[in-house]
């Protein structure tokens, strides 16, 4: 009947020691429990390399804490049924559903408050505290009172269903030992507790009575914690306590010599991680294996599926830990629907597919389970559906968690595991900070008093411990740490850069921000992703000619242009708007615009449709509705002015044989569906291009045809569409003819304009009927034509071969673009590069 306790410096072989202490012990003799399942397999290699032939016995050996109770618990109770956080949730809202005190009554109309109720009645438990020690421990804590009384209730219905979190097992374990007919497990004579930090007060309590409950139990508590360098009561209060209740103690240096670490600045997180990903690739081709090599990133989902992409295309494997949430897929659980548009993966986009689908069918089965225990009739059906529907976009899953390959990790799980090549990225002072805010439940002031701490933590309390984990994490290290920091996130706002890491309360050593601009620019030319893509949309070309890096940042980081300051209405919605009336007004109403041509009597009756149309689309659009009253009236005004200028503008030309085509197909979408995309090959290379053409005009008696694309925002100039620089009005014309009309000529191919009625740019054939719709500078010949098509497919062909191999460095192709791109803060381009 023993506890020791090991302690010292994370590093310092206090496990090397337990291990050798247990090398000469059967593996039924002894017990190790872990708080997080990473470090089993850890444990049974270096175990098993001093004593094989063991391996069939392991499974009861090592074990993670909850499943160590559980265990435990099932030795001396006929009926235990472990439950997860969804079951509690539930419990605590059936609760508050029926009481008829109304302190938590707001808590179930916000799912984060509830998260945090069942957050702290867990805690208690974990703490030793069922409601009757809570209300002794915290009887000079007013504020208390009504969680401790909801804690009361919650026991009373866990109870009925013989259900247990994982504070109510360490509660039942402890009164249990108070009677004499407590079992423990046959043979096991050995009990180690590794890498725990804190160890709650629970846990403490719980080992410390086994030490005096069990007969010849050795209870051993490997901590790490150098005292000699703490100086917080707050860590240092859990250590001295285990100090007191050790029967031995056993103190460890750290005499492994300093780690070297590097840290590199970035302008993006773009190119952060290539760079990361890149070293990784260039330590695997040194021999190194990459099971030794650990990732540290922060739980934003934008980091991992931008790491998984860049390995999964490098070739390299990988394990992740971090939990995406079922909300990221659609609520539909069919394989059609719930595939993520954000994957383009492939076989790892296939992966997730089926981990999110399988997810959703266990979270349907599990909710089914919770609703058919604890709901009845007294709760009606649209609150339960409402539960339901926030529970399953919060569910969580795991995308990669198969251990193989580049670990990656959170910096709580990687301060536990000894590492040898550490890369740590996408932390800045922000998202290190960003779990630190106070318990929501209960006052700063009383969070602060010292019987709190240990229980719900404070700020300062959160702070420290990951300033410890810190240092655990650099000592665990052997071999080498690379930190990098990138001055904006991924929508280009300005971050503070992570000081824990830079500073001296941080790592305690010397960093060098590596600023090497050529450097940087060398190690982005060789990693941009390498992709085998035939298949490009009109917009994706477009954008490349552009500038490469905004391609790279629109379609391959899929990353949102922020939206520009303006109290009007934001101009993806107002052009979105304006084609859906468009296409109403023509398309539903074709006969009456052709008899419009011709009579003013059928143009006057075409053009009373439009103020109700619009309204009518406006005031259904989801996004303008938000919009204030005043905007939404300023803008049906505006939109109607426009779209009546537009059709007198067009029946005028049609009236004096300026345009000669008239409507034919509207919204006609290419390389979509039945409809093959437009093919363009050269050198045994092909490439398809897809579309959507607003409007196609045709005119059978002269076999002619003529497309039109309605643009609300800046147009392009004349000249850049006439050289090919601008190819979406060409590429239109190619496409029709290849495909719809393969024995008709183009006559024209027009951009309208519909901020400025009349100011229109494109492509006019000389000789063909519609050659005075556009100035004179926009006319075009057959033969021109042909050199102009020749041109684009070159540049089309030389261009998508540039993308397939990364090249995204960027080049602009005017200093306009820059003024009006999105990206700049991402890329940093400076004109006189």
């Amino acid at each position: 009947m023993a506890l020791t306790l090991f302690h010292g410096p994370a590093g310092a072989g206090k496990t090397n020691a337990i291990i050798k202490e247990l090398s000469s012990q059967s593996a039924n003799s002894f017990k190790v429990i872990f708080p997080d399942s990473l470090l089993i397999e850890e444990y049974q290699q270096n175990w098993l390399q001093l004593q094989s032939g063991q391996g069939a016995l392991l499974n009861n050996t090592f074990l993670l804490y909850d499943h160590f109770l559980l265990a435990l618990l099932k030795l001396n109770e006929p009926r235990v049924h472990f439950v997860g956080m969804l079951f509690v949730r539930n419990v605590i809202r059936k609760i508050i559903h029926n009481s008829k005190s109304p302190t938590f009554k707001k808590y179930i109309q916000f799912p984060n408050l509830m998260n945090e109720l069942a957050y702290s009645l867990v805690k208690l438990g974990q703490c030793g505290l069922n409601a009757y020690r809570a209300g002794l421990y915290f009887k000079n804590i007013p504020e208390m009172k009504p969680i401790i009384n909801l804690l009361h209730e919650y026991e009373n219905i866990m109870a009925s269903h013989h259900a247990y979190d994982s504070g109510l097992l360490t509660v039942a374990l402890l009164e249990l030992m108070e009677q004499d007919h407590f079992k423990w497990f046959d043979q096991t004579t050995t009990l180690v507790i590794d890498r725990f930090f804190p160890l709650q007060p629970g846990a403490r309590e719980l080992f410390y009575r086994l030490s005096q409950k069990v007969k010849n139990l050795n209870v051993i508590i490997s901590y790490s914690i150098d005292y000699a360098k703490v100086d917080n009561a707050h860590l240092y209060y859990s250590y001295t306590q285990l100090g007191e209740l050790a029967t031995r103690q056993e103190h460890f240096n750290l005499t492994k010599k300093a780690t070297p670490i590097t840290a590199q600045l970035f302008s993006n997180p773009a190119d952060e991680l290539h760079l990361v990903a890149h070293q990784i690739k260039e330590l695997l081709t040194h021999q190194v294996d990459p099971k030794a090599i650990t990732i540290i990133l922060p739980v934003l989902d934008t980091y991992h599926e931008r790491l998984h992409y860049l390995l999964h295309n490098l070739e390299i494997p990988f394990s992740d830990t971090h939990n995406f949430k079922l909300g990221k897929f659609s609520s539909n659980t069919s394989a059609q629907e719930i595939i993520p548009q954000w994957l383009e993966y492939n076989s790892l986009g296939t992966q997730y597919l089926l981990g999110a689908l399988s997810t959703a069918q266990i979270f349907e089965e599990e909710w089914e389970f919770v609703v058919g225990k604890l709901f009845d009739a007294t709760i009606n059906q649209p609150l339960i559906t409402g539960w339901y529907q926030h529970e399953k976009e919060n569910h969580s899953f795991n995308l990669k968690a198969k251990n193989e390959g580049v670990k990656i990790l959170s910096l709580t799980q990687a301060c536990l595991m000894d590492t040898q090549y550490l890369f740590v990225a996408g932390f800045s002072g922000e998202s290190l900070l960003s779990g630190l805010q106070d318990f929501n439940l209960l006052p700063s002031d009383i969070l602060g008093q010292p019987e709190m701490i240990e229980t719900f933590g404070n700020a300062r309390y959160k702070l420290e411990c990951i300033q410890k984990n810190w240092d655990d994490l650099i000592n665990r290290n052997q071999t080498q740490i690379r930190i990098s920091y990138s001055q904006f996130d991924w929508g280009g706002k300005e971050q503070t850069p992570p000081d824990l890491f830079f500073n001296e309360q941080g790592i305690k050593y010397q960093l060098k921000l590596q600023t090497d601009d050529k450097e940087i620019d060398d190690a982005k030319a060789r990693i941009y992703p390498v992709k085998k893509q035939s298949t490009f949309s009109i917009t994706e070309i477009e954008t490349y000619l552009k500038c490469p890096f905004q391609y790279y940042a629109k379609h391959h980081l899929k990353l949102e242009e922020p939206d520009e300051e303006s109290v009007d209405v934001r101009g993806d919605i107002s052009g979105r708007l304006i084609h859906r009336v468009l296409d109403k007004l023509y398309g539903e109403n074709q006969d009456l615009f052709l008899e419009a041509c011709d009579y003013d009597l059928y143009l006057k009756r075409f053009k009373d449709l439009i103020p109700t149309l619009i309204k009518n689309l406006a005031l259904d659009d989801s996004h303008l509705k938000k919009s204030p009253a005043v905007i939404q009236a300023d803008y049906i005004k505006r939109a109607t002015e426009s779209i009546l200028g537009l059709v007198d503008l067009e029946t005028g030309f049609i009236r004096n044989g300026t345009k000669l085509t008239k409507p034919h197909a509207f919204e006609w979408a290419f390389g979509k569906g039945k409809v093959p995309p437009l093919k363009i090959s050269r050198d045994q290379q092909e490439v398809f291009i897809t579309g959507r053409i607003d409007r196609i005009d045709v005119d059978r008696k002269n076999k002619v045809f003529s497309v039109i694309d309605y643009k609300t925002g800046e147009l392009p100039t004349g000249a850049s569409i006439k050289e090919g620089l601008s190819p979406q009005v060409p590429l239109y014309l190619m496409v029709v003819k290849q495909i719809l009309f393969p024995d008709f000529s183009p006559s024209s191919g027009m951009l309208l304009g519909l901020k400025e009625i009349g100011k229109n740019v494109g492509l006019v054939f000389d000789g063909l009927g519609e050659d005075k719709l556009l100035w004179r500078t926009s006319k075009i010949t057959l033969e021109e034509w042909d050199d102009l098509t020749l041109k684009i497919e070159n540049s089309i062909i030389e261009m998508t071969s540039k993308i397939n191999e990364g090249h995204f460095h960027p080049k602009p192709l005017s200093k306009t673009e820059c003024d009006r791109c999105g990206y700049v803060a991402l890329c940093q381009y400076k004109a006189e590069e």
